[in-house]
């Protein structure tokens, strides 16, 4: 049964976000389109390695009332780079420095399993887990089953640098993965994955007689995206995984970003900001002794933006999440799920600006 305070925001099923992964001979390259029908503010967040840190549930940030099972604890063994709307711990997407890439993107079918006798943690949190903790999609795959998720719509795009890569999907209570020939097109979007597969069957060059409509932005985006893939140049290029991002953008994009995993340099953008930047992570201290830092999604400037980062504080980081959340609470979701438990949004943003304090980040 799906618990009462996981309640489904409505305005999750607006959502068109896409993500890609293309590699050939001399290119490997992962693409992401974060798509919303609201503009989406955020940072760029450097996270260190050697870590201690605490899970918190979903239900814990709505309700202020503690988990009744043992919180999972863990050290971050890896430093990463996170997109983080949320503020800090609570990324939508990110790599680290061995080269892991975890993206969430929305998927209204979203079910997670409800353990009551595993720690439970926010989705969110769960990227970041992962980023701190996993080396490789096989590390990650072997970690399903242990943590109980909580939250909203969610599925996850995971690749690492060997090239391997997996689809993660939590459906009517089951956690759902598909990696190899059950993966045969490395995209996903805001549709289960075995149902997109379904469709693209239909399609010239995947099987079918239909032709693909590519200029037609009301078209498939799954299906447009493997045709992309399918015709993209060799060896292609960054620009090349923009220009796929820009074919799947349907009006709302408000993040876009291309990582070279070869490189390990990731290149973004914002609605806000146009101009490419990118960002070297090999060249980056992710030691414990260095200071939380972060860049503004929306910093204009264009190049290099390695060394860009600025200190974060409390202060900021509040402010951060108080954007989001009052931003996706147009229709009042949020506010409905806290006074649902007695609680206020003014509350809700409190407990998940102040996470980053208890554990020692901020």
């Amino acid at each position: 049964m799906q618990p009462a305070w996981q309640t489904q925001l409505p305005i999750a099923r607006q959502m068109t976000c896409s993500t890609f992964l293309l590699r050939q001979p001399h290119a490997f390259l992962i693409g992401h389109n974060l798509d919303a029908p609201y503009s989406v503010l955020g940072v760029i967040v450097r996270n260190t390695r050697n870590i201690q840190k605490t899970s918190i549930s979903f239900s814990e940030l709505l309700s202020a009332q503690k988990s009744l099972t043992r919180p999972l604890l863990w050290t971050s063994n890896y430093g990463s780079i996170t997109f983080n709307p949320m503020g800090c711990e609570f990324p939508d997407g990110g790599v680290n420095e061995v080269g892991l890439y975890v993206q969430e993107m929305t998927l209204p079918e979203t079910r997670f399993p409800n353990n009551p006798h595993l720690p439970r943690m926010f989705m969110a949190q769960w990227i970041q887990y992962l980023l701190d903790t996993c080396q490789s999609v096989d590390a990650v795959l072997e970690s399903l089953g242990h943590i109980a998720l909580d939250g909203w719509e969610w599925h996850f795009f995971v690749a690492d640098k060997s090239g391997q890569y997996t689809a993660i999907e939590f459906v009517d209570g089951r956690t759902l993965s598909y990696t190899g020939t059950n993966m045969p097109i490395p995209v996903l979007c805001n549709a289960c994955y075995p149902d997109e597969i379904a469709k693209l069957a239909v399609y010239q060059g995947f099987g079918g007689q239909r032709s693909i409509q590519l200029h037609d932005i009301r078209f498939e985006r799954f299906v447009h995206a493997a045709d992309l893939l399918r015709r993209a140049p060799t060896p292609a290029t960054v620009a090349d995984g923009f220009t796929i991002l820009e074919q799947l953008e349907r009006g709302d994009t408000q993040w876009s970003h291309v990582i070279d995993m070869d490189l390990g340099r990731i290149y973004f953008r914002s609605a806000q900001a146009r101009q490419i930047k990118y960002l070297d992570v090999p060249q980056l201290d992710f030691s414990p002794a260095t200071p939380l830092q972060v860049i503004d999604i929306d910093i204009r400037d264009a190049g290099d933006m390695t060394k860009a980062f600025t200190d974060y504080s409390a202060e900021r980081n509040w402010q951060v999440v108080k954007n989001i959340v009052e931003t996706v609470d147009s229709d009042g979701g949020f506010t409905h799920m806290v006074e649902g438990h007695g609680e206020t949004l003014s509350g809700f943003i409190q407990r998940i600006a102040h996470y980053p304090i208890t554990i020692g980040v901020l």
